[in-house]
């Protein structure tokens, strides 16, 4: 008595399959080799929980970047040139930073342009600013790629989120018959603070649960007040700038750059 071809175990068709059963984990062994051996490298001294949330914030803002690159796609090339515009405006001011006395601390003009963007080009241009910015802040103080990813994806989820309360608090003082341009410019301050929480907050909960220590986020918060101040004053230039430029044209837009830049080269 004899077995028919497709009951014995080395059969072609149970080969074939077998196979792919192996490819398929080959190929599961070597994505998680290769993110196993990432980790070891760039996040090695995360605990699974900060590893859980710098994945969750990463993630988050590779969404928004996705969004903003699908948006350009499908954007006329005067936009797309707007946003390249505002975008390399913000990277030059990124690298620049003022050193505050007392400490190695410095700011940038970078969150002007950045909000100058939200206003003049939309939100796409605010979002990819805000990721340049992110990505170049940190690499004055570390060295670490975990650090520039976080930041920078942070940054992005940030922005993601304040254009889009600035998008429903403009149209909400637009409605209660605010003209455009004073809707407008209330609207970016009462919203220039969720950037600064947006990016704080995770960030340092991230380095809390690396380092083991407590969540202290009203501690983060009082800690950091001037650097809030920083975000309304921030959002503050770039709405005068904005209301100017309506009332005159866009040759003050050129004059509040330079001088920006006058300032901090």
């Amino acid at each position: 008595m004899t077995l028919r071809d497709r009951d014995r175990p080395d059969a072609p068709g149970d080969l074939k399959g077998r196979a792919a059963g192996e490819g398929l984990i080959s190929g599961q062994g070597r994505r998680w080799a290769s993110w196993s051996s990432w980790k070891k490298q760039h996040l090695f001294d995360y605990p699974p929980r900060a590893t859980a949330l710098w994945l969750v914030i990463v993630g988050s803002g590779a969404a928004a970047l996705l969004w903003a690159v699908l948006q350009c796609l499908r954007a006329p090339a005067v936009e797309v040139a707007q946003v390249a515009i505002a975008v390399g405006l913000s990277a030059v001011a990124s690298r620049y930073a003022l050193k505050l006395p007392g400490g190695g601390m410095g700011i940038s003009a970078a969150d002007i342009f950045i909000f100058g963007a939200l206003l003049h080009v939309g939100p796409v241009a605010a979002v990819l600013a805000a990721g340049i910015e992110g990505w170049m802040a940190p690499r004055r103080t570390s060295k670490r790629l975990s650090s520039w990813l976080g930041s920078s994806a942070a940054a992005m989820a940030a922005m993601s989120g304040c254009a889009w309360l600035y998008g429903l608090t403009q149209r909400a003082l637009a409605e209660a018959g605010l003209p455009d341009s004073a809707a407008a410019y209330c609207a970016v301050l009462c919203v220039a603070l969720v950037p600064y929480l947006g990016t704080l907050v995770p960030i340092s909960t991230v380095m809390a649960l690396k380092r083991g220590a407590p969540l202290r986020p009203l501690h983060w918060l009082t800690g950091t007040s001037w650097v809030a101040a920083l975000y309304i004053a921030a959002a503050f230039v770039a709405g005068l700038v904005h209301l100017a430029s309506l009332q005159f044209g866009p040759a003050v837009l050129a004059v509040s750059v330079a001088a920006v830049f006058a300032i901090i080269l």
